[in-house]
């Protein structure tokens, strides 16, 4: 898709590609992006409301994360039906609120990788500290206490969401360039159309 004729300003403020993975026309690719995060939100939102009762405010705040998960899908579905029927209005609004969802997600996973470091030390330090409490009275200890797992598992976590945020970023341009798309090639008279200067491409 030519973007020779968008503003210059927006050009620089919203990047934007041709197609989504080097070959899927736009269209085609916002609605792989969007069906697959309905699936996802949904699936991480009714697993994390139907978490086993904890007892605990962290218990509460999964089950508030939850449907906070399962609305984003809700708006995902939103998204697909104003994408499959190139709703302009409705896919520059979905656009917003798609970038919204996923940035909160990404800060939510950051949030929950810092907890759960916090709580897995915890109990890490606490396992180390019996083990060499054991083994104080043994001459000759023969187990090592420090196997240092821990530290593995934040790696993991820290590249899990480094893939995981590239692929956002990634689906967050592919939804804005199809609004951008979108937008120029639907003229401002026709019915649902939105200046692409004003609504379309400032609120994506």
């Amino acid at each position: 898709m030519d973007f020779a004729n968008q503003p210059n300003q927006s050009r620089r403020r919203i990047p934007v590609v041709g197609n989504c993975c080097f070959m899927v026309p736009l269209k085609i690719g916002a609605l792989i992006i969007a069906t697959w995060m309905l699936v996802w939100y949904m699936y991480a939102g009714f697993a994390l409301v139907l978490v086993p009762y904890g007892g605990s405010f962290l218990w509460v705040g999964l089950k508030v994360l939850g449907v906070v998960y399962a609305l984003a899908g809700l708006v995902s579905l939103y998204g697909i039906y104003a994408i499959y029927k190139e709703l302009p209005f409705h896919v520059a609004r979905f656009t917003k609120l798609f970038t919204i969802a996923a940035i909160y997600y990404l800060v939510v996973q950051v949030i929950v990788i810092i907890i759960e470091e916090v709580e897995l030390r915890a109990i890490y330090n606490n396992a180390v500290n019996q083990c060499e409490a054991a083994q104080a009275n043994v001459t000759t200890p023969h187990i090592d206490c420090n196997i240092g797992f821990v530290d593995s598992f934040l790696v993991s976590w820290i590249i899990s969401y480094i893939i995981g945020l590239a692929f956002q970023i990634y689906f967050i341009i592919v939804i804005r360039s199809y609004n951008a798309d979108l937008q120029a090639r639907t003229s401002n008279g026709e019915k649902g159309a939105v200046d692409m200067n004003t609504y379309g491409l400032q609120h994506a």
